[in-house]
């Protein structure tokens, strides 16, 4: 059986940002909130384990929403509920996401207490006169005191920069970069802001009130920002992911690898092969069945009515093996290394790659992809073209 990850949604944030469009909700103060969500996630994972035929985890993910806003006891409770439950594996990679404005030197030390050992934090620019537009609620100061704190207190963290936002210049983009030098993060998430339905900015678009940057100047951005991370020692290893060597995300190269995953919590997404399908378990085996995939209840107050029931609660998308293997491409295809044709074979059996031998022909003769010896990789061109290569594998 292939080792386990665990998501788990918090849904709760200080304020909810212009870009997003995760599953968040605005809340003044959560301290009445949390003991009983931490309760409900620890009843959904006992209906689980009633279900499913689980393990220990490997990785743990603390998402959001702002999970920093929880108390360091509150996440004590959960990770002990959890280690009593099913097991976290020695070794774990924990990771917490964390907004600058809600850590200090002591939250810091006591979310390491708990077993945390990792942190991801949000910081998308280090000047005010983007924060405030994008929906920040902190400051470029705040975000720098937070990264030193990190850099002083725990030995792995991540924070998040954002490119390709209205009015940012190619100058202004390499000063968001330079700050990089003042801090030993060991990670970097570089993307660039979309436009997502149900956004503050998607509505201040259709309305004329949003002009974004040229598509030439965003790709001008990723490029320049690919070189000066390199330069700084950090390799690119997925699409928008870099890390020193050997500290990249495990449980994100969990997802590229089209790994199984439990969600836990209000919106959060499940992805389970068959191989985890209990005795008990809410769906019926069936022959071409790969795996399924569910969502939980998105408001927080649905989520805690249904914490504790049964799975068949739940609206389940069955997994065909041919759904899988494009999705296996789709996951596969962020990574710098690539898809293995012989880890594809041996995913989805022998002969598998055979039907998909003529769509990377085609983007070989485009030079969108590259193929070396067993793997099949995105071309630096294709980088710039990554969801136009993916959908040439679900025509």
């Amino acid at each position: 059986m292939r080792e386990l990850s665990l998501y788990i949604h918090f849904p709760y944030c200080l304020y909810k940002c212009h870009y997003c469009d995760f599953n968040s909700y605005v809340v003044k103060d959560s301290s009445s909130l949390q003991m009983p969500y931490i309760e409900a996630l620890l009843q959904e994972l006992k209906v689980a384990k009633r279900n499913f035929s689980l393990q220990s985890f490997k990785t743990i993910f603390l998402g959001g929403g702002t999970p920093s806003l929880f108390e360091p006891k509150n996440i004590g409770a959960l990770l002990k509920g959890i280690e009593a439950e099913l097991g976290i594996a020695p070794q774990a990679e924990i990771t917490l996401e964390a907004n600058p404005k809600t850590l200090s030197r002591e939250k810091i030390r006591d979310y390491l207490a708990t077993g945390v050992n990792r942190f991801s934090m949000g910081v998308q620019s280090f000047q005010d006169r983007f924060l405030t537009p994008l929906g920040r609620l902190h400051t470029g100061k705040e975000a720098i005191q937070a990264l030193s704190l990190l850099e002083e207190e725990a030995q792995n963290f991540s924070f998040d920069l954002m490119f390709g936002f209205p009015e940012q210049s190619l100058s202004d983009l390499k000063e968001d970069l330079s700050w990089i030098d003042r801090f030993n993060a060991k990670h970097l998430s570089f993307y660039n802001l979309t436009l997502e339905e149900g956004t503050i900015f998607a509505e201040q678009y259709r309305k004329g009130k949003l002009k974004l940057l040229e598509s030439d100047l965003q790709a001008q951005m990723y490029e320049t920002g690919i070189q000066l991370l390199q330069d700084k020692g950090y390799s690119l290893y997925e699409i928008s992911n870099f890390s020193k060597p050997g500290l990249e995300s495990r449980h994100n190269l969990n997802y590229w690898n089209y790994g199984d995953y439990l969600g836990l919590g209000a919106g959060a997404v499940s992805f389970l092969s068959r191989t985890f399908l209990g005795a008990n378990a809410c769906i019926p085996q069936e022959k071409d069945l790969y795996g399924f995939r569910w969502t939980n209840a998105k408001a927080p107050e649905t989520y805690l009515q249904g914490a504790g029931k049964d799975c068949s609660q739940h609206s389940w998308e069955k997994i065909s093996s041919a759904i899988a293997q494009k999705e296996f491409w789709m996951m596969g295809l962020r990574l710098k290394e690539g898809v293995s044709i012989e880890k594809f074979e041996k995913r989805f059996g022998p002969g598998s790659y055979k039907p998909y031998s003529g769509i990377v022909e085609s983007l070989l003769r485009n030079n969108w992809i590259e193929h070396s010896e067993d793997r099949i990789r995105l071309h630096p061109k294709g980088q710039l073209l990554a969801n136009e290569v993916i959908a040439s594998f679900f025509i």
